[in-house]
């Protein structure tokens, strides 16, 4: 009988330690992940947008700031088009040394579906190094007949893999040019 008994206390102890496990894994604290990092031009397409826009880009002002701003389009309205635009934020210094603060990227992609224009609106701003501040996003439709709708623009993480595809195509028109 002390057999039996024992014998059926180790079973139902086996069988409950996984509970107890997990009982104590609940009471444990637990670290968060790191969140992923933001995607960052690599140094040698970055160097390529910056001479670039210094070279080609309209000079202007905003809130205190200079900036200098380059816009182009590619593809077919008709069918899918996409228009980017580049504005490097900048300051003088008493020396006269310009110092980049930000760099910010928009691409809209346009596709036409029977007689339906829509357009993806991307912002992405980067710091000064490259490496993604923010993201938004909003897209618009324009049908026939219809007033354009537009939604309300939306954070978006800069970690998502979109972004970076996104990014990765803003990166690749603006150090090609």
């Amino acid at each position: 009988m002390i057999e039996t008994t024992l014998a059926l206390s180790l079973a139902f102890g086996a069988l409950n330690a996984p509970l107890a496990n997990m009982a104590q894994l609940k009471t444990q604290s637990q670290v968060p992940p790191a969140p992923a990092p933001s995607p960052t031009a690599p140094a040698d397409a970055w160097k390529k947008i910056l001479d670039t826009v210094k070279r080609d880009g309209r000079e202007g002002t905003a809130d205190g700031f200079s900036n200098q701003t380059l816009t182009g389009r590619t593809g077919d309205l008709w069918s899918v088009a996409a228009d980017h635009g580049v504005v490097v934020s900048y300051f003088t210094g008493a020396n006269g040394v310009s110092k980049v603060l930000a760099v910010e990227f928009t691409l809209s992609i346009f596709t036409s579906t029977a007689g339906t224009l829509r357009s993806d609106d991307w912002t992405i701003i980067t710091r000064s190094s490259g490496k993604i501040n923010s993201v938004i996003f909003n897209q618009r439709v324009k049908a026939p007949g219809d007033d354009l709708s537009a939604s309300a623009p939306v954070l978006v993480d800069p970690a998502d893999p979109k972004v970076k595809a996104i990014f990765d195509e803003m990166l690749q028109y603006w150090s090609t040019r």
